[in-house]
């Protein structure tokens, strides 16, 4: 309990836990105010007890505070250290902002596109030192200064400002303008207008970029003037990269190859027209090593085509010092097929130099043969001498067949024309071969009603169909069809098989024979209308018979096809020109006539 005479003074002895600091300083100026007058009325013992009492409690509160102080100290140390570290952090932050920043506006200023802020009264808010610099002025002295009068008025007008309106809707714009700046020469400058929004999503400003696109242009033209040019020549001009992709397809290279430009040119790689790797490897180890390689080499087309070409594999560096290889390839397929044309022509004018030198020494031999076997018919009556001399005279007849095949390559077949009733033809020989060949072999024919007219010689005609057939026959060796046909056709820029020599354009009447036997291989086939080549056996063919009928189907004015692949059988097919008009009526029945006539000698041979 407080002392009464304390509380005479209005003193109390006893503080709360939780006195607040100005009301503890409130109490201690009471206490100090009273305490003199106190000793000086001579207070009792019991009185100074209760004062200590109270200076007791003062000095534990004051105990309390100066704890309540270390605490709120190490409070304050750990502030202030948190403090410094998020100055520093700020500060470092700053720091990077500001080199970011310095680097981010150096970089602005040294790009040479014109670059701009434009606000929505048209006027530049920031630019940098290429967009002052065009304008003769610094940047700030273009800052707040009006789009309209830096650029002028009419261009300001005419483009300027209706892309800044639309890019202030929302819009993004770039087009390619001529520009014409105060005392500048014209330029091409392509201009790109960007919103700019700002943390709302609003658009406040737009950027503006402008670059000088003039040397660009001027290289444009020039490339487009060289395409032209390019795309005129004969060759094909590719350009590739070291990695084999290819960057440049002229139209010549579409024509040859088969692929369109734009599904080329950074799409396919060089080794798609080269079949060979070990081949493409070599030239371009060659051209890396000497900067160019030429040399004749086969591609491969689209198509899956063979194409014999003179190829110049050519490095050349860019401005940019990148590598690439400019090839030009001169298409020399119909160059191949021509020399191969001209030896076999050779080949064919020297077979017939000499034919007629071995024509006339077989007849000499086999005038003597044929004048033995005539002495010694009568004279040999038994059963085996007749036998050996027949045999002896179906070989001399034999004979005399092959010399007159050869006379007839080396010379040229001349004969009566007359009109051809082909379908009576084709029926005639469908029905002697069904008689004639094995009967694991079907023969089947196909005639139009209104088959136009062919003049020429029905003995040679006759030859030839009849050859083919054997051939035909030879080739199905385990049965098989034989067709023949004839129809009439139309020949419009047709071009010789394997050449770009054109077919006179015309009415045709096509015969064919097509059968299915063991077909020809593709390299077979470019040999087979050469003379005394043959696939037969030994003894078996002369080599002449194909040569004899493409000579036959010359002299009449048309040209064969020959369509085949192994075990598909074969196709060939005689275009003879159709005769604009009936020759006479008797050729016809004595073509007919003879046409039976030399069925008849066939079969009995």
């Amino acid at each position: 309990m407080p002392h009464p005479d304390l509380d005479l003074f209005g003193i109390n002895s006893e503080f709360p836990p939780k006195t607040s600091i100005p009301l503890f300083r409130e109490k201690l100026a009471t206490l100090s105010r009273v305490a003199t007058p106190a000793v000086q009325m001579k207070v009792t013992e019991q009185f100074v007890c209760h004062l200590l009492d109270l200076f007791g409690n003062v000095l534990d509160y004051i105990d309390v505070l100066e704890q309540d102080v270390f605490d709120l100290k190490v409070v304050l140390s750990t502030t202030v250290q948190h403090s410094t570290v998020i100055e520093n952090d700020l500060s470092c932050q700053t720091e990077q902002m500001s080199n970011k920043s310095q680097k981010f506006e150096f970089i602005v200023n040294s790009s040479v596109d014109w670059m701009a802020l434009v606000n929505r009264g048209y006027l530049y808010e920031a630019a940098n030192e290429s967009m002052a610099a065009i304008f003769g002025k610094t940047v700030d002295q273009l800052l707040g200064r009006s789009v309209e009068k830096t650029w002028g008025t009419d261009f300001f007008i005419s483009h300027i400002r209706g892309s800044i309106d639309s890019c202030f809707e929302g819009h993004e714009i770039q087009e390619h303008l001529l520009c014409q700046l105060p005392r500048q020469p014209e330029r091409w400058c392509e201009f790109t207008y960007t919103p700019y929004r700002n943390a709302a999503n609003e658009i406040t400003h737009v950027a503006c970029i402008a670059r000088d696109i003039s040397a660009r242009r001027r290289a444009e033209n020039l490339l487009r003037e060289h395409t032209l040019y390019l795309d005129k020549v004969n060759d094909a001009i590719i350009v590739i990269g070291l990695d084999q992709k290819v960057y440049y397809w002229n139209k010549s290279a579409e024509r040859i190859y088969g692929w369109k430009r734009e599904h080329v040119i950074d799409k396919k790689r060089v080794d798609t027209i080269i079949p060979s790797p070990e081949k493409l490897e070599f030239i371009l180890n060659a051209v890396k090593e000497s900067g160019e390689w030429r040399g004749e080499m086969v591609h491969i087309s689209k198509s899956r085509k063979e194409i014999a070409v003179d190829s110049n594999w050519m490095v050349i560096n860019s401005r940019e010092n990148e590598r690439f290889i400019v090839i030009t390839n001169t298409d020399i397929t119909e160059k191949k097929l021509l020399e191969q044309q001209f030896l076999r022509i050779q080949r064919m004018e020297g077979i017939g130099s000499v034919a007629s030198g071995i024509a006339h020494d077989l007849n000499n031999v086999l005038s003597a043969l044929f004048m033995s076997i005539r002495l010694l018919k009568p004279k040999c009556t038994d059963d085996k001498s007749v036998q050996i001399l027949d045999l002896l005279d179906n070989s001399a007849k034999r004979g005399v067949n092959l010399v007159r095949q050869i006379l007839e390559f080396a010379r040229g077949i001349d004969g009566n024309e007359l009109v051809i009733p082909i379908p009576k033809v084709l029926t005639e020989i469908q029905e002697f071969l069904k008689s004639t060949f094995p009967t694991e072999i079907s023969v089947s024919c196909q005639l139009p009603v209104d088959l136009w007219q062919v003049v020429g010689n029905p003995t040679q005609l006759h030859q030839v169909i009849l050859n083919l057939c054997v051939n035909s026959k030879d080739a199905m060796t385990s049965g098989g069809t034989l067709f023949l046909a004839a129809e009439n056709v139309v020949v419009r820029e047709k071009r010789r098989q394997g050449t770009s020599q054109g077919i006179p354009n015309g009415n045709y009447v096509r015969l064919v024979v097509r059968d299915t036997g063991i077909g020809i291989s593709k390299s077979v086939l470019a040999k087979i209308f050469d003379p005394f080549f043959t696939t037969k056996e030994k003894g078996k063919g002369t080599g002449l018979g194909l040569s004899t009928v493409q000579t036959i189907v010359k002299n009449h004015g048309g040209f064969m096809e020959v369509k085949s692949r192994l075990n598909r059988g074969a196709e060939f097919m005689i275009y003879l020109p159709a005769s604009p008009q009936v020759v006479g009526g008797s050729g016809a029945d004595e073509q007919l006539n003879f046409t039976a006539m030399r069925l008849g000698q066939w079969r009995g041979a």
